[in-house]
């Protein structure tokens, strides 16, 4: 599931600031609500962008810091964002600058990564539970960009990188027993809802070599 549907992903995002916002907002999207409404929630933000109905709290915040409000493309801050994580070869980095985003704590900014390629997993309620963790042990508690916040991604490094594919599989899994559909299903939604049918992998892009950190389950693209 991983293997299949992650690299497309990883492709889409690196190719342009707009698919780079769709495949963050999935993640923010995809936060205290039922997973297989978020292709409507998309949807819906594509129609109305920051009046959604499903912008509320600290989602608006995420998506009015990545679109502009009257254009609905991707911010000025959102090209300078998209063009740094692409540059960057390292998990840790580009956790920092995904969390500067309003909004975005690790774990959903790991989520992000893990579509971009990084051998990093997203610690959910499910995975939380699953791996008999504590989420509250990552959050940085309005500290970002202090040394305690750095530590805080290092430690979160330490313990899910390398995870990426595992995770990843797991965790679909569990959410189809849920739903009751096939786990390939609910992988490949990810990938339905983030990328248009219509998105063309640009020419020498089809096979996505990115970096990633270090791991049992290593998956070269």
């Amino acid at each position: 599931m991983y293997n299949t549907h992650v690299p497309p992903i990883c492709a889409a995002m690196r190719s342009s600031p707009e698919l780079f916002t769709r495949g963050v907002m999935f993640a923010v999207l995809s936060a205290r609500t039922h997973f297989t409404s978020v292709p409507d929630q998309m949807a819906d933000l594509d129609r109305r962008g920051d009046a959604s109905r499903h912008l509320f709290s600290w989602k608006v915040d995420t998506y009015r810091h990545l679109a502009d409000p009257e254009t609905r493309k991707p911010s000025q801050a959102c090209h300078n964002l998209w063009r740094e994580v692409c540059a960057s070869n390292s998990t840790e980095e580009s956790l920092r600058l995904l969390t500067a985003v309003p909004g975005l704590g690790i774990a959903k900014a790991a989520f992000v990564l893990q579509f971009m390629g990084h051998d990093i997993a997203c610690l959910d309620s499910r995975n939380a539970a699953r791996e008999n963790k504590d989420p509250a042990r990552y959050n940085g508690h309005g500290r970002k960009g202090t040394p305690y916040f750095d530590r805080k991604i290092e430690q979160y490094v330490r313990e899910f990188g390398g995870r990426a594919q595992e995770l990843w599989d797991a965790w679909c899994e569990e959410v189809a027993s849920v739903y009751g559909m096939p786990a390939e299903d609910i992988s490949r939604l990810h990938l339905d809802t983030i990328v248009p049918p219509n998105y063309l992998v640009p020419k020498g892009r089809e096979s996505c070599v990115v970096p990633f950190i270090g791991g049992s389950q290593d998956v070269p693209f």
